[in-house]
């Protein structure tokens, strides 16, 4: 049975430092257990100097042309609780979006357990209870 000292548990919505070239800012990010890859906004990711583009990734968009977005992927360093991960992000316009940066599975992937009741008091996304990261 693994201890639990070498996974921490967060909740759906955490406060993490995202580290690039020219600067680190802390932002609340929402947790997605359905994304392969952490994303961040465009031009959060321009602001804090995120880079080099290392490659590009085909996500899956109705929306989109042909069915798909091709999003550019960049490397920089996320931290949340303490533990610094190295990524690989995909970049979006998130502007509209509440939150600037989505967790995905690369990140939590070995480092995190997500315990949504930490952070909330039913399973909607507006039901945001003390988490310390307003």
């Amino acid at each position: 049975m693994m201890m639990t000292s070498e996974k921490k548990i967060i909740g759906l919505v955490e406060l993490v430092r995202i580290i690039g070239k020219e600067k680190s800012v802390l932002k609340r990010a929402l947790v997605d257990t359905g994304a392969t890859r952490t994303c961040v906004d465009m031009k959060l990711a321009g602001r804090v100097g995120l880079g080099p583009v290392v490659s590009s990734v085909k996500i899956t968009n109705k929306k989109g042309h042909a069915g798909y977005d091709r999003r550019p992927v960049v490397k920089g360093i996320i931290k949340l609780h303490d533990k610094e991960i190295p990524l690989e992000m995909s970049l979006e316009d998130r502007s509209s979006m509440t939150y600037k940066i989505l967790l995905g599975r690369d990140a939590l992937h070995g480092n995190f357990i997500v315990d949504i009741s930490k952070t909330h008091n039913s399973n909607k996304i507006k039901d945001v209870t003390n988490c310390n990261c307003k």
